[in-house]
């Protein structure tokens, strides 16, 4: 199992706009960030290294300033958040030298699911085969066959779980480009130069948090569930 952490929260965020940056939206008690670096916390990763724009990253350093039980936290400025997830994962892999986990600063889950996960061998994606919690058409499909990843897209029709957003992978070499790039592409071409395998995590209550009515389902409505079962965990 991996001891540290890649979170990726470059991302602008434009249909949260209204509440603020999303990592820094607060849930209850806490920023949104400070879900997935919590329960990351409590299976054992002790530092992680958040990805994030010039602009909001004063704002998440002072949200998680205060917070306890999460990892010792370092920070990458990505300075062209607008070339996508891929091009943040990339700026980050760099600093990582074993084994981490890779984790969307969007999604909330408990320590169970993240534990499944890092537990893999083998490099693995964390998918749901019956996800409950998510709005589909907006979700990242998977492709499987037998143990091994074959392709990652938001476009695949026919798919066999959709993307948890959060990885075990190892550190690889890629060049950094110039022009956009998403991270579903670069899965997909680490998925055909080596092995990549997967983790179902079906059962397990998730979501990823993308807009004001995701935040309302959380708080009030059947989302409420995925938030109960993560704070019972955490206690």
């Amino acid at each position: 199992m991996g001891s540290k952490a890649l979170i990726l929260a470059a991302g602008v965020g434009r249909r949260l706009a209204a509440l603020g940056p999303k990592p820094v939206v607060r849930i209850l008690d806490l920023p949104l960030i400070a879900y997935p670096l919590r329960s990351l916390f409590m299976i054992g990763v002790i530092e992680a290294v958040i990805v994030v724009n010039s602009e909001n990253k004063p704002l998440i350093e002072e949200a998680l300033r205060e917070i306890e039980n999460i990892p010792e936290v370092d920070y990458i400025v990505n300075p062209r958040p607008e070339l996508g997830n891929g091009y943040s994962f990339l700026l980050g892999s760099q600093s990582m030298s074993g084994d981490f986990l890779l984790s969307m600063s969007d999604h909330i889950y408990p320590p169970t699911m993240a534990e499944r996960i890092s537990s893999s061998e083998a490099p693995s994606l964390g998918i749901d085969s019956d996800p409950s919690f998510i709005e589909i058409s907006e979700a990242t499909k998977v492709r499987v066959s037998g143990q091994r990843v074959l392709e990652v897209s938001k476009s695949l029709e026919a798919w066999d779980g959709v993307d948890v957003g959060l990885h075990h992978l190892i550190p690889v070499e890629m060049e950094i480009p110039g022009g956009p790039v998403e991270l579903s592409d670069l899965l997909t071409a680490f998925a055909r130069g080596s092995h990549l395998s997967y983790v179902d995590v079906r059962g397990c209550p998730w979501t990823e948090i993308d807009t004001l009515e995701d935040v309302e389902s959380l708080l009030s409505g059947t989302r409420r569930r995925v938030l109960e079962r993560v704070r019972e965990e955490w206690q």
